[in-house]
């Protein structure tokens, strides 16, 4: 949703605006929820009210509880890579936040592609840049579970009848979304 310019009708509400900071930040202040970001559950076990979920969780390399969302380290990294978030329309650094309204507000280094050319661990006051972090297996014992299960969008590169990515004016339904959108790249123009 975070992805999308505006709700169906009747509201045409933009979605950002529904989804946060209200609601996200909302979620992350409740006393009874802990919200685990990079956290892919990988095994579950137990029955209603007792569960044990087995999951890992993937390195930021930025400490969490160190950054303050300042966004000093993404200014300064040189490196731009396609955004994802956008829907390879944007580009983003090699340290960022994946969209600008995250909870928590803090940044990811992007290992993959990061130069360790120590500009973000120089500029960071905090010195929360991480050189190295690793996986972690987390065990966590909670009373419910909620499963959402995501989806994945359409390729449309295996459908060459269309025309997608060989004529510069076929684009996605997400590609046009991120285009349109006021926090899009071209900031909706």
């Amino acid at each position: 949703m975070a992805q999308l310019d505006k709700t169906f009708p009747p509201t045409n509400d933009c979605s950002m605006c529904i989804l946060s900071p209200p609601k996200m930040v909302d979620v992350a202040r409740h006393p009874n929820v802990i919200v685990h970001t990079l956290t892919e559950v990988t095994g579950i076990t137990g029955d209603v009210g007792d569960f044990t979920l087995s999951a890992v969780r993937h390195p930021r390399y930025v400490d969490e509880n160190a950054c303050n969302g300042c966004g000093d380290c993404t200014d300064i990294c040189p490196v731009e890579v396609y955004n994802t978030f956008d829907a390879g329309v944007g580009v983003r650094k090699a340290i960022y936040k994946p969209h600008p309204q995250v909870v928590p507000n803090i940044t990811i280094r992007d290992a993959v592609h990061c130069i360790d050319c120590g500009l973000c661990y120089d500029i960071c006051g905090k010195d929360a840049i991480l050189r190295e972090e690793k996986e972690q297996e987390v065990t966590l014992h909670v009373a419910s579970v909620v499963i959402a299960t995501g989806y994945r969008t359409f390729d449309a590169e295996k459908k060459t009848t269309f025309g997608y990515l060989r004529h510069p004016d076929v684009i996605t339904s997400l590609e046009f979304e991120r285009l349109i959108n006021a926090s899009g790249p071209p900031a909706g123009r």
